[in-house]
């Protein structure tokens, strides 16, 4: 198959364990790129936090993609003109922080430069800051300072409070929202029936390039779409099992032993 677009979740496929991209697979992807196939990144983060990656892969260069907020922004990095936007109903939005109040969690969400946060202290949340590189916006009440438009709700408490209200959480917005976990602490909350494989088949209109010349790399459940999507979609050897049973194949290598790299070199 004739490849055009290469499609990437970042924190378990694409970067190895220490967050980043290891030597083959970065070698692989430009080579791609110089071949003329489009690589696009497909990330649960806010857009900032793509700029890593971005710059690793010299995406400004070879007119990458940055697919931000599980697929409810799309943005061109070489231009960063903006493809495509999709937020949640404010009311929604609004409803929603008003009900995390009751639960012993974090709750962070972001205007795209800065992060919103009652308690910048609190589990977990300076982790993710750092690793977005944007700074904290200290509120008192989220529910009253969130009135921008918010395409994604990230709730942060470790994964026994997590597993213990994630139900009481979804209950009352179980047709508004979807919820995903992700990781051992993060909960994220988006658009209901909206996800990385939405955001793809946007981008896969706009560009003309047909959904069976597309291959997407993942290893988490928020990925399984966006596989199920891809011409071909690809299971990380370290990826959960859920993902795996969605997959057309697993890769041979984790993502700390070039998995997405080796990967390519076979089937491009």
């Amino acid at each position: 198959m004739n490849y055009q677009l290469i499609a990437l979740d970042l924190d378990g496929t694409l970067n190895n364990d220490e967050r980043q991209i290891t030597p083959i697979t970065k070698q692989v992807l430009l080579r791609a790129q110089q071949k003329g196939i489009r690589v696009a990144l497909a990330s649960a983060r806010p857009a900032p936090g793509l700029s890593r990656e971005r710059e690793v892969l010299e995406l400004d260069r070879y007119h990458g993609i940055l697919i931000s907020y599980n697929g409810a922004r799309i943005v061109d990095a070489a231009d960063n003109s903006l493809l495509y936007s999709r937020n949640m109903a404010p009311d929604a939005v609004t409803a929603m922080l008003t009900h995390l109040k009751d639960f012993p969690v974090a709750v962070m969400v972001d205007d795209g430069k800065s992060y919103y946060v009652t308690d910048p202290e609190a589990y977990k949340v300076e982790f993710e800051r750092s690793n977005i590189g944007i700074p904290f916006t200290v509120v008192a009440d989220m529910a009253e300072a969130v009135t921008f438009p918010v395409p994604k709700v990230l709730v942060v408490a470790p994964g026994k409070i997590l597993d213990q209200y994630t139900p009481e959480i979804a209950a009352p917005f179980s047709q508004t929202f979807d919820f995903f976990r992700v990781g051992d602490f993060y909960l994220e909350i988006a658009i209901k029936g909206f996800s990385k494989a939405t955001g793809l088949a946007e981008l896969c209109r706009q560009l003309n390039i047909p959904r069976e010349a597309v291959i997407a790399f993942g290893d988490s459940a928020n990925d399984a779409a966006m596989l199920s999507y891809a011409g071909m979609g690809v299971a990380m050897a370290n990826g959960e099992a859920a993902v795996k049973k969605t997959a057309d194949a697993i890769t041979r290598y984790t993502n700390n032993e070039d998995g997405v790299g080796r990967m390519l070199m076979e089937v491009l």
